[in-house]
């Protein structure tokens, strides 16, 4: 179940979407999961710097869900 998971985010990554676009995307899948909030929060961020490195507010502390609130 990892790999796959890891293959889903990796494939999101890839498809070099605008950021807000990733994040909807991201929050479909994330849903989709249980997962804890600290490894969505690192999934979200390794995805949307994968292309493109974005200078977004520091997340430290929030939940996955209020993380990307916070930068859109």
């Amino acid at each position: 179940l990892y790999m796959e998971v890891a293959a889903c985010f990796s494939a999101l990554a890839r498809r070099d979407l605008p950021f807000v676009e990733y994040a909807r995307e991201f929050c479909g899948l994330a849903t989709m999961l249980v997962l804890d909030d600290a490894t969505l929060n690192s999934l979200f961020w390794i995805g949307a710097n994968y292309y493109h490195s974005v200078d977004l507010p520091d997340t430290t502390g929030l939940s996955w869900r209020e993380g990307i609130l916070q930068c859109l």
